[in-house]
């Protein structure tokens, strides 16, 4: 994390629990229950602040969630309808791996 820090700064990163799609953990942080461990670490180096790590574990998440909320009062109030557009590629007409077949989930269902 420090190493990401020195590149984009505190202000930036957030930590999350998701650790599905992986095969294995770093030593000592197989899960979220080792958080305590790590931010204790980190502390003890010298180059975090309790301030720094609480922007780490949430409080950069909640001022992004204000803004983008505020993003989506205002143009509610200037009447602009949110997009329902699957995007499945793209500007360059590059394939995006992360899309979604609903077809193919409804045909699954079907089964």
């Amino acid at each position: 994390m420090s190493y990401i820090r020195s590149l984009i700064g505190v202000e930036h990163i957030g930590v999350g629990g998701d650790f599905d799609g992986i095969n294995r953990t770093p030593h000592g942080l197989e899960d979220v229950s080792m958080y305590p461990e790590l931010f204790a670490e980190l502390l003890r180096t010298g180059h975090w602040t309790v301030e720094d790590l609480k922007k780490v574990a949430g409080l950069n998440l909640l001022r992004v969630f204000k803004k983008v909320e505020k993003v989506r009062d205002d143009m509610r109030s200037a009447g602009v309808l949110p997009s329902e557009e699957l995007l499945t590629e793209t500007p360059s007409g590059e394939r995006l791996p992360c899309t979604f077949d609903v077809g193919a989930a409804e045909r699954e269902t079907e089964l």
